[in-house]
């Protein structure tokens, strides 16, 4: 049996004749027996007859031509005085097309020797010494107590000294220091 609220629910698909046989016999017993629903049924087949029983429509002669031009003024209204149908001017898209192609001839155009000769590369052992950036001598202090014992015991004490310091650019390196640049 068919309650109240699967009826409106599949009520379209009734009136159209879309449910199984089975479901639609339901569906009308339901009609006999549910007053609610019986009224329902006669006040959309009411309103179904009315609207079938009316005329149909025909737009006058002249409707095509009035709604082409109403919407021709829509368009001139939005569009910006001076503007093309796209937003952009022929002068505009003339000038991009020009850039790209000049762009794109321009290492044809070229007079050129050929291809450039690039001095050798020369390699050789770097300094010992980091240069200074804005004073004489170096940033970075090769220490002689590199070649001490560098166990992880020997590391872990305290006392052992700093393999490399840095000094600021401008301060003065003190002489008490235990670094020694390397070979001096």
């Amino acid at each position: 049996m068919v309650d109240c609220a699967t009826f409106l629910d599949l009520y379209s698909e009734f009136r159209d004749g879309f449910l199984p046989p089975d479901m639609s016999r339901d569906f009308e017993a339901h009609l006999d027996v549910c007053a609610s629903c019986a009224r329902y049924d006669q006040v959309v087949a009411k309103g179904t007859r009315l609207v079938a029983d009316l005329p149909e429509l025909e737009p006058s002669a002249d409707f095509l031509p009035r709604l082409q031009n109403r919407i021709s003024d829509l368009e001139r209204e939005t569009r910006a005085p001076g503007q093309t149908a796209s937003g952009t001017s022929a002068s505009a898209v003339l000038s991009i097309a020009a850039a790209l192609a000049l762009a794109a001839w321009l290492p044809v155009l070229r007079t050129g020797s050929g291809p450039y000769r690039l001095p050798a590369v020369t390699a050789g052992a770097p300094d010992r010494d980091l240069p200074a950036l804005f004073m004489a001598g170096p940033l970075l202090r090769h220490t002689a107590l590199l070649h001490r014992d560098l166990s992880p015991a020997a590391l872990a004490d305290r006392d052992q000294h700093l393999l490399f310091r840095y000094y600021p650019v401008g301060e003065p390196i003190p002489a008490s220091v235990a670094f020694q640049v390397a070979g001096r």
